[in-house]
């Protein structure tokens, strides 16, 4: 029962990014499931009674020239392997194309380590979109938001710095920045959009 409806939640969760946390969290009961796997999958349930719809928006638009790539990091936000989760959401003008929330594959060893591994898939993730739009003749600039002044700082040095642990082949990103293919900016927590992606939130605060 729980399998079952666990990957009807993950179905749902293609076209609704306000579920794609929890179904992060309810595939790590897929294997073993626990009564508080069954819990969180009533969550799920009740907020689906409350919000059984989402429309998603494309607006008539003229040419944008930006992608806006949200990123965000929940650090050590599993409790039993604290690693941590990572979201993102992408934006051409005022339509949302894409969204992911996934963990981390490293164990970050503070919070602007976590913060910076999500900005190396942000970017990873906003060089891929560029590359299609770009084989239909479309040319944008990439524009990273994140709320992290830590994560910035490490994106936009050039060099290790303090953070010597951190294997090298994440450090292209700082080079990437440095040559202006993507810039990054800063952005309050209140507005980030990817909050949702890498925390469970409650239901207003998700509509908001």
């Amino acid at each position: 029962l729980y399998r079952s409806n666990a990957m009807r939640v993950n179905f749902l969760g293609q076209d609704r990014p306000e579920l794609q946390f929890a179904c992060r969290e309810l595939a790590k009961g897929m294997k073993t499931p626990k009564r508080r796997h069954m819990g969180m999958l009533r969550r799920v349930a009740r907020f689906l009674r409350r919000y059984p719809r989402l429309i998603q928006k494309f607006p008539a638009q003229g040419h944008v020239g930006r992608l806006d790539v949200w990123v965000d990091s929940n650090y050590a936000g599993c409790i039993r392997t604290r690693k941590s989760t990572m979201g993102g959401v992408i934006m051409i003008g005022k339509a949302t194309i894409k969204t992911y929330c996934k963990g981390q594959a490293v164990i970050a060893l503070s919070s602007g380590e976590s913060e910076y591994h999500g900005l190396v898939s942000g970017i990873s993730q906003g060089l891929g979109e560029k590359a299609m739009l770009a084989d239909w003749d479309i040319n944008v600039d990439v524009q990273l938001w994140m709320d992290a002044t830590a994560g910035i700082a490490i994106g936009s040095r050039r060099g290790l710095g303090r953070v010597k642990h951190i294997d090298t082949v994440f450090l292209w990103v700082q080079e990437i920045v440095r040559q202006g293919r993507v810039k990054i900016g800063k952005k309050d927590t209140k507005e980030m959009l990817a909050d949702m992606l890498t925390k469970a939130l409650t239901g207003p605060e998700i509509e908001k």
